[in-house]
């Protein structure tokens, strides 16, 4: 079974697998600065998706834009302080065989619902 604080996290945040691969990449990196390309390089998946959950990634408040440099965002590995603990049980769960198999588990359980939930959010945000 999963720490509740790790089911928040991915319920609510690390909600995809691409998430989650970035934030395993980015966590032992914390001081490292990268932008969508780098990264999508990196972890050999496509620039859109890669943009497209940095920058969810830190509307959420895990990462943070360092700078602009021309049109392409930088980011670091920032996470807000109410995050920290959950990341760290994350990570040292994420060792455990079994409960990675969970994590990879609930994350595909999810997969259909993030899409929709990350829509309504938009929606709503765009109507106020």
């Amino acid at each position: 079974m999963l720490d509740t604080r790790v089911q928040y996290l991915l319920r609510s945040i690390i909600d995809s697998p691409d998430k989650l691969h970035i934030l395993l990449t980015l966590y032992s990196q914390v001081q490292e600065q990268v932008n969508a390309e780098q990264l999508s390089e990196r972890l050999c998946r496509d620039v859109w998706s890669v943009s497209q959950a940095l920058r969810e990634l830190s509307e959420d408040g895990l990462l943070e834009v360092v700078h602009v440099a021309g049109s392409s965002p930088v980011y670091r590995f920032q996470p807000r302080s109410e995050y920290v603990a959950a990341i760290n049980e994350l990570i040292n769960s994420y060792d455990d065989p079994i409960a990675r198999s969970l994590i990879h588990h609930a994350l595909r359980e999810m997969s259909g619902y993030t899409a929709a939930r990350r829509g309504r959010a938009s929606h709503v945000r765009n109507v106020w």
